[in-house]
């Protein structure tokens, strides 16, 4: 299994840590396949967002897969500025949650959605067992 981080702006993110979550999770799920993270401004996920999910404005994570059955399991999307914003606002840190969208965004390449409140329930069952196991 291949991680592969995008940065092209080479903000401050904790690469180490993102890849070893990334791997734990998939292989909790028993997945091999690569992935793509990518870190992007609020300005660049407000028209992958348009453009893909016909939503306006930003988002915290997008997550695209390709469920051909090839070994390329999808991208994950984030938006560093908003977690930056959203660590201030639920007084985390900036890491913290860096992680929990990687997280999220590979429930959703796994088939996990958040669009139900059983659905939402689910997700953040996952994502708190993960959080928890990923302290470092």
């Amino acid at each position: 299994m291949k991680i592969t981080i995008v940065n092209p702006k080479k903000i401050k993110i904790p690469l180490r840590k993102i890849k070893f979550l990334a791997k734990k999770v998939l292989e909790f799920f028993s997945e091999d396949r690569d992935l793509s993270i990518c870190f992007v401004d609020d300005e660049s996920m407000k028209e992958y967002n348009k453009r893909f999910c016909h939503r306006e404005g930003s988002t915290d994570v997008l997550a695209f897969s390709y469920s051909d059955g090839s070994q390329y399991l999808g991208d994950i999307v984030i938006s560093y500025d908003t977690a930056r914003n959203n660590a201030m606002i639920f007084r985390t840190n900036f890491q913290d949650e860096i992680l929990l969208y990687v997280i999220h965004g590979i429930l959703h390449l796994l088939g996990y959605d958040d669009k139900t409140p059983a659905g939402r329930k689910k997700m953040a069952t996952l994502q708190k067992r993960f959080r928890d196991k990923s302290q470092f």
